[in-house]
């Protein structure tokens, strides 16, 4: 769990549009600060964001990384705590999130920050419960996890349709969606995507490297967490009543091909049968059910 210089400006940015000032905030596990402070003044300057250097003269007199309290201090919230089932890293509030949290963590914060912490919790529809629970009608919750690249990292990598199907069904409001493409061997030389509606799975898309998820939503009165969440690709796939396309395309392709060119489908290898049926039907899924293949918008961030 770490800052780095991509989520510290997404971060600006975000309290640039809904400032972080007297909010309350909670991180999910300490978060680790990976930069020395010349470094956030710098990426301030950068992204035109007045921070709070009153928050951060202890770490220039002792020439020291902040500390993430003192990192989000300076971002502007009133009051920062952690959360962990543990005291090793020494957080203010000891709870296992994979569990019923106490009543009084309930409508206390303004902001839930989870910088990579779901994907180490086996039980995710419960840590998300507990995030809606914890969350003042109007505040904020902030994921940015893995989504591919981290192998044995966690319990888990997260396809972006899960945050997109689970906040919608549920009647959250979305702030802000990106994909971030990371090389593995620097945390530079990244590129930044805004992410759109679901479609079906994204071969086009090259997913070398290091893929994470950075996404806000905003809790209404009418939000919830305990709905069946159903994926967004096939409620659009059951609505549309497109069952014969469906049907086609998952059907092997020597069941529809005419007589002579079933014979000559059958004696490809199987390499090459995969592709025939890939370019046949696969293509045809996606233009079919889908208005945009790749739902990917590069966009600029000051590097």
């Amino acid at each position: 769990m770490g800052m780095i210089e991509l989520t510290v400006k997404l971060l600006m940015k975000q309290s640039k549009k809904a400032p972080f000032v007297n909010r309350h905030l909670v991180t999910i596990g300490r978060q680790g600060i990976c930069f020395p402070t010349s470094d956030l003044v710098k990426w301030a300057q950068q992204s035109d964001f007045n921070l709070d250097d009153t928050q951060l003269i202890a770490s220039f007199r002792e020439n020291r990384f902040p500390t993430d309290e003192e990192f989000f201090r300076s971002l502007g919230f009133a009051s920062v705590d952690s959360i962990d089932c543990s005291e090793y890293e020494n957080a203010s509030i000891i709870c296992n999130l994979n569990s019923d949290i106490p009543e009084e963590l309930y409508n206390r914060f303004d902001v839930v920050y989870d910088g990579g912490s779901t994907e180490h919790m086996f039980n995710v529809p419960k840590a998300f419960e507990n995030y809606n629970k914890m969350l003042k009608v109007g505040g904020m919750v902030i994921h940015s996890l893995p989504s591919t690249g981290c192998l044995d990292h966690g319990f888990y990598m997260f396809s972006p349709t899960l945050f997109y199907d689970y906040y919608t069904q549920n009647q959250w409001d979305i702030v802000d969606f990106y994909m971030l493409n990371i090389p593995c061997n620097t945390f530079s030389n990244w590129n930044i995507y805004e992410y759109g509606e679901p479609g079906p799975m994204l071969e086009d898309v090259d997913f070398k490297e290091r893929w994470t998820i950075f996404f806000i939503a905003r809790k209404r009165a009418e939000s919830a967490y305990g709905l069946n969440i159903e994926q967004h690709f096939f409620k659009k796939l059951w609505q549309n009543k497109q069952y014969e396309t469906a049907s086609i395309v998952s059907a092997p392709a020597d069941t529809i091909l005419p007589g002579l060119l079933r014979r000559a489908y059958s004696m490809l290898p199987e390499k090459f049968r995969i592709k025939v049926r890939n370019e046949l039907f696969g293509n045809k899924l996606i233009s079919a059910l889908t208005k945009k293949p790749i739902p990917f918008r590069k966009v600029d961030l000051i590097h």
